[in-house]
């Protein structure tokens, strides 16, 4: 959470991460995704969750 990434050196060790991991990927993100981030999170199938990290946590921790 709470990491964009600005290089490709970035999105292709988050793409190992995720490819070893369960599916149902969620990202929380605020702002504007730019071309390869969009890209990046089609091939994840993530669910995407536009809202500022710390409002999310602070919502998420109510939840619980």
């Amino acid at each position: 959470m709470g990491c964009r990434f600005h290089d490709q050196s970035l999105r292709t060790y988050a793409r190992q991460i995720a490819k070893r991991s369960a599916g149902g990927h969620i990202v929380v993100i605020d702002g504007a995704l730019s071309r390869n981030e969009e890209k990046f999170l089609r091939e994840l199938d993530a669910s995407v969750v536009r809202q500022d990290l710390p409002t999310f946590a602070t919502e998420l921790a109510g939840l619980l």
